[in-house]
């Protein structure tokens, strides 16, 4: 075995995922998996939403694209060195998130991006995690300037004298802020205000 590749407790062979690869394991795979990690946190508890994360986080990352048709339930368990059982249950989360659509016979393939539920938290936290830094933070601002107007909209028509010194105090603060860092706390303070 030249290594393994893993997710949270849980190991990839690369001989068995190239061997998968070799015998015409989808050729819209582009990458290994890539998240280095240890076998410590394997309990049998917890191992298919392991699992879940695992192929999940392979998703949403890009190893796996929409369309994929995913290798089987004994090549996963041979992957990840975990009983068919664990790798259904997995596979049966990741269908209930909208990442995946199961068919006897055929196997599993991951669904149009238009089907993933973002508002799951682990689909989210998957994206935030595949997501680079600068995209991630443009597409936040992106959201606060659709949601801040209804926001204050909210908060003008809501407001009591203890919010308006609240966000009074917080504009004083965001105009003596001399850099990014010493934006941040009043930003924040006012961003609390208004909710």
């Amino acid at each position: 075995m030249s290594g393994s590749l893993g997710y949270r407790g849980l190991v990839i062979n690369d001989y068995l995922y190239d061997k998968w690869r070799s015998q015409g394991g989808s050729a819209m795979v582009h990458r290994k998996p890539r998240t280095p990690i240890s076998r410590s946190r394997k309990r049998a508890s917890s191992l298919h939403l392991q699992l879940a994360g695992a192929i999940g986080e392979g998703i949403l990352n890009g190893t796996y694209a929409p369309g994929t048709l995913l290798p089987n339930e004994a090549e996963w368990g041979a992957m990840f060195g975990a009983s068919r059982t664990a790798v259904r249950e997995a596979i049966k989360t990741l269908n209930g998130k909208g990442l995946l659509v199961s068919r006897p016979k055929i196997g599993s393939r991951v669904e149009p991006r238009e089907r993933w539920n973002f508002l799951d938290r682990d689909v989210l936290a998957w994206h935030c995690a595949a997501m680079d830094r600068k995209q991630l933070l443009l597409s936040i601002q992106e959201m606060r300037r659709i949601f801040a107007p209804g926001a204050a909209a909210l908060a003008a028509e809501r407001r009591t004298e203890a919010q308006v010194a609240r966000i009074a105090a917080a504009l004083e603060g965001m105009g003596a802020a001399r850099n990014a860092e010493e934006m941040v706390a009043p930003d924040v303070e006012l961003h609390l205000a208004l909710l």
